[in-house]
This record gives structure tokens, sequence and C-alpha cells, in this order.
């Protein structure tokens, strides 16, 4: 059975005392979501919001390919 991966802002992004999957800060990825360079996250429940870790990767390659193609 192939399992379901999810991250939390925790996960995803970068503070002072951790390192996450995108090197920038948690404002900065709700910006992104915002502008539709990142998947939507949804709930899991109160107080849980996460995204779908293979959405998450497959939204860091097209921005990968379109960084390497300007």
């Amino acid at each position: 059975m192939n399992r379901k991966r999810y991250l939390q802002i925790s996960e995803l992004a970068t503070t002072k005392k951790s390192v996450g999957w995108l090197p920038v800060s948690p404002a900065t990825c709700w910006r992104m979501v915002k502008q539709g360079r990142l998947p939507a996250p949804f709930k899991l429940g109160l107080g849980t919001t996460v995204w779908d870790a293979d959405e998450v990767e497959a939204a860091i390659e097209c921005l990968k390919s379109k960084r390497v193609t300007k």
C-alpha cells in the first residue's frame, strides 16, 4: 500500500531553528500559495494544516525548471 506523505509548515519552511524543504520563511510559503506557485494546503483537523508532499515536490521541480530556463 502506498502511504501519503504530508508536510506541515514547520517542515516546509526554513526558520532560524530548522531547515525546511524550501529555503524561505513561513510567510513566503503562504505568499507562494496565494500566487499559485505552491499547491494549496488542506486541513486534517482543527489546527492541523498540511500539504501533500508529492504535490510540493512537483511544484519545486516546476520552480526549478522555470529558474533554469530564464
